[in-house]
């Protein structure tokens, strides 16, 4: 009895002490937002420009922003993301600190290693990024030949919308990068912009006027290196077509044109055909001329049927359809049975038959001894699918 009595203070002091330290947590919870917001800040510390010989070892530090959760932290040189080296991370200060410290540790260095680096912090729940501020590592020793790593690349995009075209160099001095348009150098605008030092070209809004060549110059005191030119194409199409087919009736073997000239489009619009709603393969009568027409060599009579073009740019993907037509083929009438000699008794039904073919239908006369034949009466001209003579 005396032990169950000394129990229940105990266990009273136990359930106070719980109750405290939770009322703590979540006062500490509450009354500091930085532990309950998620984010990430500006880079805090920058990595910093050095010189050093070939054969060192170089450290190049980095430290986040305040992040939740911790941010992770990569390295690009030259604008590339950056594989070598020893990447060391990890939590920068104590206690309620929230920043991610980043070590960059490249041993023996060479000349090919100095370059632009700039170190990534990046939130992984968030997918936001911050960049640091540019560090130049700068190698003494003997001098680099000026490369063009990756020049740019033809391209093709809508206009209004972003584009970029990139000039990866390496060398030693470090070279400048110039950009080119049509054998002409690019003047300042505030439409483009360019970033990592020049090997970046941002065009904000593509206009119909960017179109052209454009080539990217890398150059120090010592050389000069000029990339592969590209193009750039604004992708536009208009909204109404040069040229929409029409009705046509034609005689069969006959050739015709079935017109279709797309809206104007930068690149040219793809045509397509269709025929009673089916998209139209190439068969062995007709062609499909590259101005985008219908073309038929012998018109059949199994190419009767509605038809429509449709003018798609792929780089816009925006696809217009013409006005159905209908094509209608004449055929010339033709006899498939003829008549034949029929014997029969005075008085008897007589049937005699005559199968012919053509569009529009053909119409049937009878004759006989060189004399056409009036219907009525006995003589009853009777048509099902064909003519029968009664």
């Amino acid at each position: 009895m005396k032990r169950a009595s000394m129990s229940r203070p105990v266990w009273s002091s136990v359930q106070m002490s719980c109750s405290f330290w939770l009322l703590l947590l979540c006062s500490s919870i509450r009354f500091n937002p930085a532990v309950s917001e998620l984010g990430l800040e500006d880079v805090f510390f920058h990595p910093q420009s050095m010189r050093t010989e070939e054969g060192r070892d170089v450290f190049l530090q980095c430290v986040s922003g305040d992040s939740s959760p911790p941010a992770q932290i990569s390295w690009l040189k030259n604008g590339r993301l950056l594989t070598k080296g020893n990447q060391i991370q990890g939590q920068y200060g104590g206690g309620s600190q929230r920043k991610t410290s980043g070590t960059l540790h490249m041993a023996n260095i060479t000349k090919a290693d100095q370059g632009v680096y700039i170190c990534i912090t990046h939130n992984p729940l968030l997918n936001i990024r911050k960049e640091s501020k540019a560090a130049t590592l700068t190698v003494h020793g003997s001098n680099v030949d000026v490369k063009i790593i990756e020049g740019p690349q033809n391209h093709t995009v809508p206009v209004e919308m972003e584009a970029a075209l990139h000039c990866f160099v390496e060398g030693f001095p470090i070279p400048t990068v110039r950009w080119f348009k049509d054998g002409h150098p690019l003047p300042n605008s505030s439409r483009w912009d360019l970033q990592k030092e020049g090997q970046l070209l941002i065009f904000q809004r593509v206009l119909s006027g960017d179109e052209g060549l454009y080539f990217c110059e890398a150059h120090n005191e010592r050389q000069k290196v000029i990339s592969e030119p590209a193009y750039l194409l604004p992708a536009v199409m208009d909204w109404i077509f040069v040229l929409e087919p029409a009705n046509l009736t034609v005689r069969k073997g006959e050739s015709a044109t079935l017109p279709c000239r797309p809206p104007r489009s930068r690149p040219q619009a793809q045509v397509s055909w269709f025929k009673n709603n089916r998209l139209l393969k190439t068969g062995p009568y007709y062609v499909f001329d590259p101005t985008g027409d219908l073309v038929f060599h012998s018109v059949q009579e199994t190419d009767s049927g509605l038809y429509f073009c449709r003018a798609s740019n792929s780089h816009l993907k925006r696809a217009l359809t013409s006005k159905k037509i209908f094509l209608d083929v004449l055929e010339p009438p033709s006899v498939t049975i003829w008549p034949m000699m029929v014997t029969s008794p005075v008085g008897a039904e007589v049937t005699i038959h005559c199968q012919v073919l053509g569009h529009p239908a053909p119409f049937i006369k009878w004759s006989k001894q060189g004399r056409f034949v009036q219907t009525g009466g006995k003589i009853i001209m009777r048509y099902i699918v064909h003519g029968e003579f009664i």
